[in-house]
């Protein structure tokens, strides 16, 4: 349905220059990679609301790091 309202939507998905450079969002949609949402609620944050700034910050760069690890 989608493709007779939108032809222009279903031209991009052969355009080499579209494909390069929005790589890694056609191969979500094309189920070779997951989703970066689906990799971020995968791994648990566990944080207290008492936690300063700065432990917050340390537990976001451990956790970012987990993140690119399953990422790849």
């Amino acid at each position: 349905m989608w493709r007779i309202l939108r032809p222009d939507a279903a031209a991009v998905l052969s355009n080499k220059k579209a494909r390069r450079s929005l790589a890694r969002y056609f191969a979500v949609m094309e189920n070779e990679k997951p989703a970066k949402f689906v990799i971020a609620k995968k791994i648990p944050a566990e944080f207290s609301k008492e936690d300063s700034i700065e432990e917050l910050w340390r537990k976001h760069e451990k956790l970012t790091k987990e993140f690119y690890k399953v990422e790849r």
